[in-house]
């Protein structure tokens, strides 16, 4: 299983997911790697899983290189476009930055004061505002 593969190599994966599904995304830096379509200057998705592993083994990406995500999120037909019309999403544009954080963690806070005070407010809001 690839998952399992990922959970091997010492680079941080990050989970979005509570059900037990699963896709694994990988944004990248790497123009070499076969298949990869860069989405954003300098940025790059997918490509050869194999080519990927090697790559890795043979520490020719290093971990600020690329990022690992696992989760799951699904909608019905036409909910996505529902919610953006409702303003339900902050849209914010990707960046080489954000995409590739040292500190996940903190990357929503860093995204929120990025876009100005109508969104810094949300930056220190508590996770669980019942025990603030």
């Amino acid at each position: 299983m690839r998952l399992m593969i990922f959970l091997s190599l010492k680079f941080p994966l990050l989970w979005w997911s509570s059900g037990d599904r699963y896709v694994v995304l990988h944004p990248h830096s790497r123009t070499s790697l076969e298949g990869s379509k860069e989405i954003l200057n300098g940025i790059f998705w997918g490509g050869d899983y194999d080519q990927l592993k090697f790559l890795i083994d043979t520490k020719q990406i290093r971990p600020d290189q690329i990022r690992f995500y696992a989760g799951y999120s699904g909608w019905e037909p036409k909910q996505l476009d529902h919610e953006m019309k409702e303003k339900s999403w902050l849209v914010f544009k990707a960046n080489m930055e954000f995409t590739f954080a040292n500190n996940p963690r903190s990357l929503w806070s860093e995204v929120l004061r990025s876009m100005g005070n109508e969104y810094a407010i949300l930056a220190n809001f508590p996770e669980d505002p019942n025990l603030n």
